[in-house]
């Protein structure tokens, strides 16, 4: 008998052998893993560390890189470990030169087959760069300062009085806040999920993990930064 048998893991039977001993807030903890590594699985370079899926995990509710690592966070390692082996890799860190990294934006917009919707998606994405890099370079120019010399006292620089003008229009604004509304899902009959995927009516996935948990969280900075002007 030939010693070169292959088996194939199936991480869906892992999870469901591991939830059948677990609590009620261990399976909910271990179905948002299991989504997250099913979402990795479709990425160009799937990255099973665990510090990549614990962070993805701690953002949508989930155990955090720590509670993985813990003894107690064995069933999530094994877990982790069965989609890192169905896939033929591990679960360490991919190594890529900065020189080969894809380009995640065009592959995103690639696969968006409407038109209109990647046109949508492609400004998003811009204004969002824009808006980062922005945030950066102010920041770094950004100094706290008293004026002793008046009754009114200011705590922010001139340079970081109001940068929403100088980052995005009232109207960029407004697209960023309908594409985290409810009401886009509305509209199209689109759905998402905990951990940031965005479906259309028929299930299939338009945007991968972390799509609009990204999106609410630009607008949730662009609102702290608005009601911190308007205070």
């Amino acid at each position: 008998m030939s010693n070169d048998v292959e088996f194939t893991i199936n991480p869906s039977t892992v999870l469901a052998d591991l939830k059948a001993n677990s609590n009620s807030r261990k399976q909910r903890s271990l179905d948002i893993i299991y989504q997250i590594l099913e979402g990795q699985s479709e990425e160009t370079r799937p990255d099973y560390s665990i510090a990549s899926i614990g962070k993805l995990s701690h953002s949508s509710g989930g155990p955090s890189e720590q509670s993985i690592r813990n003894k107690g966070g064995s069933d999530y390692r094994r877990l982790i470990e069965a989609w890192a082996e169905s896939k033929g890799t591990n679960t360490k860190k991919p190594s890529i030169s900065k020189s080969r990294l894809p380009n995640k934006a065009e592959d995103l917009l690639r696969r968006i087959e409407d038109p209109a919707l990647r046109a949508i998606v492609g400004t998003i994405i811009a204004e969002r760069n824009r808006f980062m890099a922005e945030n950066r370079l102010l920041k770094a120019q950004c100094n706290i300062t008293i004026d002793c010399r008046s009754e009114e006292i200011s705590t922010v620089s001139d340079k970081a009085r109001n940068p929403l003008e100088s980052l995005l229009s009232v109207t960029e604004i407004e697209a960023l806040r309908y594409a985290a509304s409810p009401k886009l899902l509305e509209d199209n009959g689109w759905t998402t999920s905990k951990t940031g995927r965005l479906k259309d009516g028929n299930g299939k996935t338009i945007m991968k993990v972390g799509f609009t948990s990204a999106i609410a969280k630009l607008v949730d900075k662009i609102d702290s930064a608005d009601a911190i002007l308007q205070g």
